[in-house]
């Protein structure tokens, strides 16, 4: 006899209480906001990388999209256990925060922990570009620079000076530029071992890491101590094989606001005459060519 067919009775009935699944597309912002709220993490990780892509077109996008309230929902998921879910999420905040009103609405939030969150070693390369680039965009504005001023803030971002990763240099170098502004900040980042990590970026292979160094180090170079210090880590030294060398022609004026800075201390004058610097660097001020180079000198 041949097996005996399944009857009605004998198939398996659904629980009463499952819903079917359902597929939903969406091509209207508001909805996609609201699923900001799920409880479900596919419709999460989906929502934040479709508004992600809706925000990086055009200014008017993210306007509309603060309009629709996705701050607020956006920054709690940086604390999501599921890693999509917090990459995306941190992904749209990065994009979103180049806008000032989006800076504005995060300020009346406690936003500062959730993003800092993203900065921790273990956090995979993605989400520490766009941590970064968060901190690079909140750091434009005073309050948010005064609420940085902290060792558990900076701290990261000093370390992620030698980060393999260059937008991750050029985010940290960034943010920290912008929070060297405040006099306060500058005895933090020289503690934290700040300016050889900035020296080391001069060597970047992008020039707009060099440059954000250099605009760092002009600014921390305005407490004494920090000018010592860079006499101390040879950063003398650096600043003037850069003003040597032609090729680096873009940097040179930048390299001699750091030194007008350094040479305020007599320490750092009796140094460069002493290693010869001195001559090296009148040498290449007078084969200069660049009108800018003079109007500094």
């Amino acid at each position: 006899m041949g097996p005996k067919k399944a009857g009605k009775n004998d198939l398996k009935t659904p629980p009463l209480d499952t819903f079917d699944p359902i597929c939903v597309e969406s091509t209207t912002p508001g909805t996609v906001a609201l699923m900001l709220n799920s409880t479900e993490e596919e419709i999460l990780a989906k929502a934040c990388l479709a508004i992600y892509k809706f925000a990086e077109k055009c200014d008017a996008n993210k306007e509309d999209l603060l309009k629709l309230g996705v701050v607020s929902p956006l920054l709690k998921l940086l604390s999501h256990n599921e890693k999509t879910v917090k990459r995306n999420a941190s992904m749209v905040l990065g994009v979103l925060l180049a806008h000032h009103q989006a800076r504005q609405m995060l300020r009346t939030l406690d936003y500062l922990p959730a993003i800092v969150s993203l900065l921790t070693p273990e956090e995979d390369m993605v989400i520490k570009e766009f941590g970064s680039l968060c901190m690079s965009h909140i750091a434009k504005d005073h309050s948010s620079k005064v609420h940085m001023q902290t060792a558990d803030t900076l701290k990261p971002l000093v370390h992620f000076l030698s980060s393999p990763d260059p937008d991750v240099q050029k985010n940290s170098a960034e943010a920290l530029a912008l929070v060297l502004v405040e006099a306060e900040s500058r005895p933090l980042v020289r503690e934290l071992k700040g300016i050889p990590a900035l020296l080391n970026l001069l060597d970047a292979e992008y020039p707009v890491i060099q440059q954000l160094a250099l605009n760092a180090l002009a600014r921390i170079t305005e407490e004494v101590e920090s000018r010592l210090e860079m006499k101390e880590c040879g950063g003398q030294d650096k600043l003037i094989q850069i003003v040597n060398n032609s090729q680096l022609s873009d940097l040179h004026v930048d390299c001699l606001v750091v030194l007008q800075n350094c040479l305020a201390e007599e320490q750092c004058v009796q140094e460069l005459l002493s290693s010869g610097g001195l001559e090296t660097l009148l040498k290449a001020i007078t084969e200069s060519k660049s009108n800018e180079v003079w109007l500094k000198i």
